[in-house]
């Protein structure tokens, strides 16, 4: 998908720059950034595409570098239960999404390229 600099990827952008800063940042020390350092992956090109809170657990689908996805499950409650990991076929993702969502990932795909 071509980027136009429209409000809506803008808005995308701003999302995507700030949950990144503060999940994936210099300065962060998220469970969710040590999940990916212990899986070698590289979180300076990480962006968090979907966040759903549940019960008791956090759930993160995250592009990486290379058009990969990563879902992280992690447990709000105890830091001692693993994480559960799934990649995730990244065309298998991109048939199912809205217009919407494939240019919040066109958005994420720019961000991670132009940090790689």
């Amino acid at each position: 998908m071509k980027l136009r600099g429209t409000r809506t990827e803008n808005e995308y952008r701003a999302e995507l720059i700030c949950t990144h800063e503060h999940q994936f940042g210099a300065k962060s020390v998220s469970a969710f950034k040590n999940v990916l350092l212990k899986l070698g992956e590289n979180p300076d090109n990480a962006y968090i595409l979907e966040w759903i809170p549940d019960q008791g657990e956090d759930i993160l689908l995250i592009y990486l570098s290379g058009d990969r996805l990563v879902s992280i499950e992690l447990d709000r409650n105890d830091s001692k239960i693993a994480p559960i990991v799934e990649y995730r076929d990244f065309h298998a993702y991109t048939q199912k999404q809205s217009k919407s969502n494939q240019i919040k990932l066109a958005v994420a795909q720019e961000l991670s390229n132009a940090t790689a």
